[in-house]
């Protein structure tokens, strides 16, 4: 009896351990469905996430494109403009050159005008000092004869 008593408690103690691994067993697949169904939620999110994120990466792409062509539109332009000041700046030395000579050129004719009109001055003078010699000389042998 003693053997059996020892049997009906292992076996009962067995017992117990069964139905704790059943019912941990139960509560364990319980949660496996609970984490899948979460999980499939999880996926399904993430689905239609991309699905809303997808649109917005297109406009992102684009926008970064059109970013690129402005970026190049705007270095090609201020490229231009930096080669239409370069040549404008070259055109206005050319004219600088081109009115300095034209300045030098007029100053030289007014120094020789100046030169010509001194000359001429200095001819007129000694021909007035040469008549009016003349005329001195004219007057005083009238005048000198009626003495």
């Amino acid at each position: 009896e003693n053997l059996r008593s020892v049997r009906e408690r292992e076996a009962a103690s067995a017992q117990r351990t069964i139905d704790s691994l059943n019912k941990s067993l139960a509560d364990a697949l319980k949660e496996a469905r609970r984490e899948r169904g979460s999980a499939s939620d999880l996926k399904l999110e993430v689905a239609s996430l991309k699905r809303q994120v997808e649109p917005f990466k297109r406009k992102v792409e684009v926008s970064e494109a059109e970013k690129r062509r402005t970026e190049e539109f705007r270095a090609r332009d201020v490229s231009n403009l930096q080669n239409l000041l370069a040549n404008e700046r070259e055109e206005r030395a050319r004219e600088a050159v081109s009115y300095q000579k034209r300045l030098d050129d007029t100053n030289e004719l007014l120094r020789s005008a100046r030169e010509a009109m001194g000359e001429m001055r200095t001819g007129h003078v000694k021909e007035l000092h040469r008549l009016e010699k003349g005329m001195v000389a004219a007057t005083q042998a009238i005048f000198g004869g009626i003495r």
